[in-house]
């Protein structure tokens, strides 16, 4: 069974290289950011590239029932930046925040 990664914020960075890292391990990939993606990650056979910003709820769902659809969905990578201006507790943050 192939093993698959969710990780968002994957288009730089931190997320970026994780992205590269489990590729290379031999997992699938499905990597979410609002940015664009570098032109290396694009026609990765092991890499799903998913524009999208993770405070829309219906996109999230989408990308992580696809990339559960296999059985193989074995970790998530939380890398999107959040920022939260009034600095509440991470329980009481509302997943528009998210």
């Amino acid at each position: 069974m192939q093993q698959t990664v969710l990780n968002t914020g994957a288009a730089g960075g931190i997320g970026r290289e994780l992205a590269m890292f489990f590729m290379r391990e031999g997992w699938r990939v499905e990597a979410v950011d609002i940015a664009d993606f570098p032109a290396d990650m694009h026609g990765q056979p092991l890499i799903g590239l998913h524009k999208a910003d993770v405070t829309d709820e219906t996109a999230m769902e989408r990308i992580a029932s696809a990339a559960a659809a296999g059985g193989g969905l074995r970790a998530a990578i939380i890398n999107a930046a959040v920022t939260d201006l009034d600095h509440s507790a991470v329980v009481d943050m509302p997943s528009t925040t998210w």
